[in-house]
């Protein structure tokens, strides 16, 4: 829940006492309100006074239980709804012992002051819950579209595949760079959502063009803490009518850091669906050779970083030649992210690498631009031309 509410001079917000419904706590954007506590046999008692970037209901919206306090508008408000589900996936995703003190903080402040709100300087926070906001809005609208970006067999030179890239196409023009959205769509679980979206558009655009190559989309780390998240691909490739071997899931290395046994039951689901399974830019965070053979992956994506480092020295080159390798040793298929230079392209496919993935092969494009691309073609000789 992500939505605003407004209130005029004088207008009980909510009673002490009284059961939370809708179970939400408030923040001021902007206005003023009062906190005030009854006491029996005494007038009531003003707590506090609070205004734009202060949060009341908070301690009802953690623990579920009455009111504590009254609330009223002093001045003709406007106020964010901050819903419960908002609040516990922040906490789920803290220490365990964190989780624990702050709910026993909680108690003590029932039991000490009443609820009367926060401290001042939530503007972070606020700025969170408001974009947190826009983004369910933008997910109702449908603005939330995929990109594709070619991956190119590197023995023929042709289209082997695309990458589904989420982008948000506002509602007024122009697009909003994933680099402002995902961390917060992560943070905040949104990004499953995004994810089956974007596969899903992208999955019946394929399905419904002539090229035959395969689809990689990505499956952010909470998609494993989803319990319907094998009906959700199931139902992807039932919609869109793809081919289950042409739906590459990517998955980061984030989301196997544990490799417990829900992870491992997860991906062999998946592919038990007939989709593949890609280690997303390996080499890059918790890398384990344990998982790649102890989990069902089929791909490799090497993470750009080591391209841009080949250009630096031997032993980087070194570095994806022994990836390489050892993908071929474990049956895997590999795609090098970053390729932007001729140059690059031939290391990397002299090296013997599957497929590559970059802006030499073709930049990330609406669905319908990037499949009426023709495919890249390659001449004789050592090196790709463009």
């Amino acid at each position: 829940m992500s939505q605003t509410v407004e209130f005029q001079a004088g207008e009980l917000i909510y009673r002490q006492g009284e059961a939370p419904e809708p179970l939400v706590a408030y923040v001021i954007i902007s206005g003023a309100v009062e906190v005030s506590l009854e006491v029996p046999g005494a007038p009531s008692r003003v707590l506090a006074q609070l205004g734009e970037g202060d949060i009341v209901g908070e301690l009802s919206l953690i623990d579920g239980h009455v009111r504590s306090a009254n609330v009223v508008a002093l001045t003709d408000c406007r106020m964010l709804l901050v819903g419960r589900r908002q609040i516990l996936n922040r906490l789920e995703e803290s220490d365990p012992f964190v989780v624990d003190m702050f709910r026993t903080m909680v108690r003590r402040l029932r039991l000490a002051y009443g609820d009367v709100g926060v401290d001042q300087g939530h503007s972070d926070f606020i700025g969170e819950l408001s974009f947190e906001r826009d983004m369910e809005e933008g997910l109702e609208r449908g603005e939330f579209v995929p990109f594709l970006q070619p991956i190119v067999d590197m023995a023929t030179g042709h289209t082997a595949g695309f990458e589904a890239l989420a982008r948000w196409r506002l509602s007024g023009g122009g697009l909003r760079p994933p680099a402002d959205f995902i961390p917060l769509a992560e943070k905040t679980r949104l990004i499953q959502r995004i994810d089956m979206t974007v596969m899903t558009q992208a999955a019946c655009a394929l399905a419904a063009s002539a090229h035959t190559g395969f689809l990689s989309s990505n499956l952010s780390a909470s998609q494993f803490s989803d319990d319907r998240i094998i009906d959700r691909v199931a139902s992807v490739l039932s919609v869109s009518g793809l081919h289950p071997s042409r739906l590459h899931l990517e998955v980061n290395e984030s989301a196997l850091i544990s490799a417990d046994a829900r992870t491992r039951h997860i991906l062999e689901e998946l592919r038990g669906l007939g989709a593949s399974i890609s280690l997303d830019d390996f080499g890059t965070g918790y890398s384990s050779l344990g998982y790649l053979h102890t989990l069902p992956i089929d791909t490799l994506k090497i993470d750009q970083s080591f391209v841009r480092a080949m250009e630096r020295g031997e032993k980087a080159r070194r570095l994806i030649a022994g990836m390489v390798t050892m993908a071929g040793t474990l049956e895997m298929d590999v795609v090098v992210e970053g390729v932007e230079t001729a140059e690059e392209s031939a290391l990397i496919r002299d090296m013997g690498a599957t497929w590559a993935q970059g802006w030499l092969h073709g930049r990330p494009a609406p669905v319908e631009e990037a499949l009426s691309r023709p495919a890249p073609a390659k001449p004789s000789g050592s090196t790709f031309v463009f």
